[in-house]
């Protein structure tokens, strides 16, 4: 899929190719995380904390109480994502 954008100057969403270099902290920290463990795709729910916060913001915005366990998921790396910045920044 890649090599088939690239052919044809499309966009490819599926994966990240970025046209620059990374920062060297950006590496350091990347490294540092993985040589600990964090090297797999996270839970398909999402993981724990991130849900607790979305499932904090939400009811701040909103007034009501959710449970992060059973209420809270994020399927797709876009919408955690867009999750993730709702949660953690202020609207």
């Amino acid at each position: 899929m890649s090599a088939l954008a690239q052919q044809y100057g499309a966009l490819n969403l599926a994966q990240g190719f970025p046209e620059y270099s990374s920062s060297p902290r950006l590496i350091s920290l990347a490294t540092q995380a993985m040589r600990i463990g964090h090297n797999q795709y996270a839970p398909m729910a999402g993981l724990p904390l991130l849900r607790e916060r979305i499932a904090t913001k939400i009811s701040c915005l909103y007034g009501c109480t959710i449970d992060s366990e059973e209420e809270v998921h994020a399927a797709f790396t876009l919408e955690g994502l867009a999750l993730r910045r709702h949660a953690l920044c202020p609207v």
